[in-house]
């Protein structure tokens, strides 16, 4: 991983888009949290409180359980009303070599 990625580690990311996802599925909002692997969609689920994730309709989905389209960010076939919040982890894992490459040059970082 590269050196400003393993900067944002523990930072909260992840924490702040579940409660952003709260507030959309309070709002009316269909919403999916896609998670790269089952185990921490199943984990940020319990924290959520499996009860509350099921009154409001909150999903917590992996991204190969939805099919997501990386180029919009989308899911093909998806109600309009439905919102899908993909985890930083998810995105670093697809795309880890573009995003070595776009801050290998960084001021202060190291060579990849």
């Amino acid at each position: 991983m590269h050196k400003y990625l393993e900067g944002l580690r523990q930072t909260g990311r992840t924490a702040r888009m579940v409660s952003e996802a709260k507030s959309l599925a309070e709002s009316g909002r269909a919403v999916y949290i896609l998670f790269n692997e089952r185990s921490q969609a199943d984990n940020w689920r319990k924290l959520f409180g499996e009860a509350l994730a099921e009154t409001l309709g909150v999903k917590f989905e992996t991204v190969g359980d939805v099919g997501i389209d990386w180029e919009t960010m989308t899911v093909r076939g998806a109600y309009p009303n439905c919102i899908f919040l993909v985890d930083h982890h998810a995105i670093e894992r697809r795309y880890e070599k573009q995003l070595e490459m776009m801050h290998k040059y960084d001021v202060g970082a190291h060579s990849v």
